[in-house]
């Protein structure tokens, strides 16, 4: 029997979870590497990935990761809530039970979405720069390879090009594997505060520091949404190798990442928490989302409005909801 944490974080929404469930043995499902999805949610979270899902679900268990995160993993998505905003008791959102996992992509995206809302009001305002440092090709190991990147970016940091001109910022690490080369390409995305830097100093700079690699892209940002744009693109990706690389590839991944952190702040920007919660409302649970399409399906109005409100936020489509069986929620604004 599972045993459920219900965690009270003050807020929940489409992009947190509000329990986790830990179960204390596996289910029935667990050696298998297909991944179960309860039939109401689904179309809700992972059906756009399912085949990417099942092949990162494998990849879990090849890198030999603990059962507990395999089964995170293979939860998540369940228990779909829909939740009422707690002060006006009108507007409403999706909240299910989240992994977390670094390699699931809906849970990268939604760590996106907080992180975008969090630095856009921490750029405003702030003379910023988009830098990309990246390593020269090679057959080395991913792991070689991002700790050669991690410890390239923290002497960057001790040089006097980059300590007289920047302040503090954000780094995000993006992890690719090449398609013809069968090579693993990790960069480096940073926005950082500063004033300006020759790109030809810092060029040669990396150079003298990696001993091989110069490629280093430089570019001044407008303003505070092309920044947040820029390092929230990279971010949402997660570590999307899933149509790069075999499951024996996956597992290497998993693997080298480890406990690193792909999302660090630096410098005047280290004490900064970018990934909280970037709202106080309240919220409270309701009815689950499979009981609001019974009820839609039955031919309540409340219910259907409620339906098409929510795909109106973008917490699914309409094409998703076609999935399901029942029918559309009514198109008449009169009803809504």
């Amino acid at each position: 029997m599972a045993k459920r944490t219900y965690i009270n974080s003050g807020w929940s929404s489409s992009l947190d979870a509000v329990e986790i469930t830990a179960p204390e043995a596996a289910p029935a499902h667990a050696e298998s590497n297909e991944v179960p999805l309860d039939a109401a949610t689904e179309p809700f979270r992972h059906s756009g990935w399912r085949y990417h899902r099942n092949k990162i679900a494998a990849a879990l268990e090849k890198a030999g990761v603990s059962r507990r995160r395999c089964i995170r993993f293979a939860a998540c998505g369940k228990r779909c809530w829909i939740l009422k905003n707690a002060t006006t008791d009108e507007d409403h959102v999706l909240a299910v039970e989240h992994c977390h996992d670094r390699f699931c992509l809906p849970c990268a995206q939604a760590r996106s979405a907080r992180l975008s809302s969090n630095l856009l009001k921490l750029c405003e305002g702030k003379d910023l720069r988009f830098f990309t440092f990246t390593l020269r090709h090679s057959h080395a190991t991913l792991q070689s390879q991002l700790d050669r990147l991690t410890q390239s970016w923290k002497k960057l940091r001790t040089k006097s090009v980059w300590k007289n001109t920047q302040h503090g910022g954000v780094a995000v690490i993006e992890v690719k594997r090449g398609k013809n080369s069968n090579r693993w390409h990790p960069h480096l995305h940073v926005i950082g505060e500063g004033d300006f830097v020759p790109q030809s100093e810092i060029t040669t700079t990396w150079k003298q520091i990696t001993g091989d690699s110069f490629i280093v892209d430089v570019r001044r940002l407008r303003d505070a949404k092309e920044a947040v744009r820029y390092i929230s693109k990279y971010a949402a990706k997660g570590i999307d190798l899933t149509g790069q690389c075999d499951v024996s590839q996956l597992a290497e991944a998993i693997k080298a990442l480890g406990s690193k952190r792909l999302v660090q702040c630096y410098g005047t920007w280290s004490r900064l928490r970018t990934t909280d919660n970037p709202t106080t409302e309240s919220w409270s649970r309701w009815i689950t989302l499979e009981e609001l399409l019974l009820r839609a399906k039955a031919g309540s109005i409340e219910a259907r409005m409620i339906v098409r409100k929510l795909q109106d936020k973008g917490e699914f489509a309409t094409s998703q909801f076609r999935h399901t069986g029942l029918p559309e929620p009514p198109i008449d604004p009169t009803l809504l």
